[in-house]
């Protein structure tokens, strides 16, 4: 059968030897396949390309990114095979992220023509809000302690706390949930459309609550941890000025409702204590540095990242009317930044996406990390 929804398709056929669940992200139509006898590989492209915009320069880089990301295979990638009526989340070989400092000068470097990005991005009234970190602090920001909307961004910290109770041992990645129907909610993700009674362990939990920011995933996973605890390691994270106020409600809060605020200095001081391994302990961070990278939104901090390189890359978006975020870090042999970058009333999402691309790959530019050449804002 096939289920059609808002944001990504979802083919399933179940037998009595296994069964396979396919995801296929709406920007680049990517298909994952997760035989129940062993482990899949994630990242293969299909033969659809991502949809056209406006830059033909993006599509091309989009497509050749993905490829590239696929090719690497999946020694680096945590990998879901279906198990019954479950999945079961495996991790094929670990890989260490080096956290290292940008080029010398970074922090005195010539940061205008990123000022100069953002205020393109606000000639409309909308706001931008940019941070910018090396390993050691922060590099650059701008409405750095703004608070925004946080969108699916606040999945980030609520990841780290979850990880910080497996290594307390008060949850085990193996932890065993049933899907019920009245823990479905709408909007982005998976478990919404799928059959109540699915058997699901922590580490399906984690991986859907980011790699396809599924909203059902993310509330199981808060069931176990709190609001509070996930708070608490916020502010321990010296992420002072963000706040989980509510759960995922998948429809906006009412009037007076509690609301989850992040600033862009928050969320890329949370990234970067992960590749630090300060977030939690050095395995901990590890596979949240590969969960991240298993996430495919291709059109935001990463959209001009250049084909044959060899660049680490992982980020986590999030959406509302209004907003459009993106926080994650990119990694090459010149060192590792983690970025946040904030839209906020800009005209329409392709043109929010397209200015945290621009800037994120200016920011990339400006410390050494990645030579880019990025094309003219419109």
């Amino acid at each position: 059968m096939a289920i059609q929804f808002q944001r990504f398709e979802i083919a399933a056929d179940c037998g009595s030897n296994g069964s396979f669940l396919g995801v296929t992200p709406r920007q680049h139509k990517r298909s994952w396949n997760f035989p129940a006898s062993s482990p899949a590989r994630i990242g293969q492209p299909n033969a659809r390309p991502p949809r056209v915009e406006r830059d033909a320069i993006v599509a091309e880089h989009g497509l050749e990114v993905l490829a590239r990301r696929g090719a690497r295979g999946t020694s680096r990638r945590k990998v879901i095979r279906a198990v019954g009526a479950g999945m079961a989340l495996t991790t094929l070989g670990q890989v260490s992220l080096h956290a290292q400092e940008a080029t010398p000068g970074a922090v005195e470097g010539n940061w205008a023509a990123v000022e100069d990005l953002i205020r393109d991005g606000e000639r409309t009234g909308g706001v931008v809000g940019v941070a910018v970190h090396g390993s050691k602090g922060e590099l650059f920001s701008y409405h750095g302690d703004r608070r925004f909307r946080s969108a699916s961004i606040i999945k980030v910290p609520i990841m780290i706390e979850a990880y910080r109770e497996i290594e307390r041992v008060a949850l085990t990645l193996e932890d065993r949930y049933i899907l019920r129907d009245e823990d479905r909610i709408p909007g982005s993700g998976v478990l919404g459309h799928l059959h109540e009674g699915l058997e699901l362990t922590l580490a399906d939990l984690l991986f859907l609550m980011i790699a396809v920011s599924d909203n059902t995933a993310t509330n199981l996973v808060l069931d176990r941890t709190g609001l509070e605890a996930v708070n608490t390691t916020m502010q321990s994270l010296g992420m002072t000025n963000s706040v989980l106020g509510r759960r995922i409600l998948g429809h906006l809060p009412k009037a007076g409702d509690p609301e989850n605020w992040a600033t862009p200095s928050d969320f890329a001081r949370a990234v970067r204590a992960i590749v630090t391994n300060e977030a939690a302990a050095p395995e901990s961070c590890t596979h949240m540095l590969e969960t991240l990278e298993q996430q495919g939104e291709i059109r935001r901090i990463s959209r001009f990242l250049p084909a044959g390189t060899d660049v680490r890359w992982g980020t986590k978006p999030g959406d509302l009317p209004g907003v459009v975020n993106d926080v994650g870090f990119v990694s090459s042999d010149r060192g590792t930044l983690s970025m946040a970058v904030f839209c906020e009333n800009l005209p329409d999402l392709d043109e929010a996406e397209r200015v945290i691309g621009l800037i994120a790959g200016e920011a990339l530019s400006v410390t050494g990390i990645v030579s880019l050449e990025l094309p003219a804002p419109l």
